[in-house]
């Protein structure tokens, strides 16, 4: 993935002992794993972590991971995420391959 940064914005209080499920794409199969003591989530062979920024939550994905590919994974996020009731919405602040910036 080149220059593209996705970041759910507006996520209400997500407690402490919500678990991994919190920030899992709905409708996908994933997993959840440690790489070097940082959370990783994985779905098929496309892996992603987060971390909160003053913005918002910054996905990160696997280098080699398709622009698009990590769009479809961030909207499934954001949806699970919406759907646990913690609310969030999809930034996309750069395109990168080919993509529109939207906001």
């Amino acid at each position: 993935m080149e220059t593209l940064e996705l970041l759910i914005v507006g996520v209400g209080d997500v407690p402490n002992d919500a678990g991994p499920e919190w920030l899992a794409p709905v409708g996908m199969v994933w997993r959840y794993d440690l790489r070097n003591r940082m959370p990783w989530y994985v779905v098929g062979a496309d892996g992603y972590t987060y971390s909160w920024e003053p913005a918002g939550i910054q996905l990160l994905f696997d280098e080699g991971v398709a622009a698009a590919r990590a769009v479809e994974i961030a909207q499934a996020i954001v949806a699970g995420v919406q759907e646990r009731g913690y609310g969030g919405v999809l930034l996309v602040v750069d395109g990168g391959d080919g993509l529109p910036v939207r906001f």
